[in-house]
């Protein structure tokens, strides 16, 4: 579905995550106790989300995220996308040794 929108609506979409991923883990917690955040698997959809935008055009679309950065109020939603993005990458605390 991520590949038939526009770049416009894929950042509008990543926005969302970017401001709102804390209160919506958040109230997933409330109803589920056991409710793990990997299990929603949103760090893949917002993968996706900006690897569309970038198609698009690439940079704008890091243009975006540089300026929108310090703006996005889920920090620690986007701690844990930054982590998931290292990963992703190879990089760990582990190869800082």
């Amino acid at each position: 579905m991520v590949a038939t929108q526009s770049a416009a609506a894929c950042e509008g979409l990543a926005k969302f995550f970017f401001d709102y991923g804390d209160t919506m883990i958040q109230r997933y917690q409330q109803l589920n106790f056991w409710f793990a955040e990997h299990d929603l698997d949103l760090y893949s959809v917002v993968d996706r989300l900006i690897q569309r935008m970038c198609q698009e055009d690439r940079a704008a679309s890091l243009a975006v995220l540089q300026k929108n950065c310090v703006e996005w109020k889920a920090w620690s939603w986007i701690a844990g996308y930054v982590q998931h993005i290292m990963w992703k990458m190879g990089w760990s605390v582990m190869n800082q040794r």
